[in-house]
């Protein structure tokens, strides 16, 4: 996996939903099982989009409604692989999730993870992942978005 380009995206950057668009078609071709990222940002800062962008770039071409009450979907992708988007918006405790068997999905190497709302779960959610910071603002009433990216190997 080569992630030296990331490094460009250490700092928050100024991006349109294009550019979110692209690092996510960006990002897919550096992605393989046991592959996970976070997604972390207010309402409205981009996280459906860039989920949405990553599976179609995965080769996914039906609907991808969010998660939010179902807290997961998985969609089959070639080469035995699947995409698993986790939305954890409505999960309040490790004790509500602990039935889940998430811990077993985001270890596999059968799987793509992208989890929204990280931050209940964010003991469990294994190293090394990508950690997507989205941020949202209005200036001048212009829409504007802030985006992030790190890989961390460990904690």
């Amino acid at each position: 996996m080569n992630i030296e380009w990331l490094k460009d995206w250490e700092q928050f950057r100024e991006i349109n939903q294009d550019d979110l668009m692209q690092l996510a078609q960006d990002l897919a071709v550096q992605l393989g099982g046991g592959t996970v990222l976070t997604l972390d940002g207010e309402l409205g800062s981009g996280k459906s989009t860039f989920v949405r962008s990553l599976g179609r770039a995965l080769g996914i071409s039906g609907d991808m409604p969010s998660p939010t009450f179902t807290l997961y979907e998985l969609y089959p992708l070639a080469g035995g692989l699947s995409f698993v988007h986790f939305d954890l918006y409505r999960i309040q405790s490790e004790y509500e999730a602990r039935n889940l068997d998430w811990e077993e999905i985001w270890a596999s190497p059968r799987f793509i993870s992208v989890i929204e709302w990280p931050h209940v779960l964010e003991r469990l959610i294994p190293y090394p992942r990508f950690e997507i910071f989205l941020k949202y603002t209005k200036d001048f009433h212009e829409d504007i978005r802030l985006c992030r990216i790190l890989y961390t190997s460990a904690r």
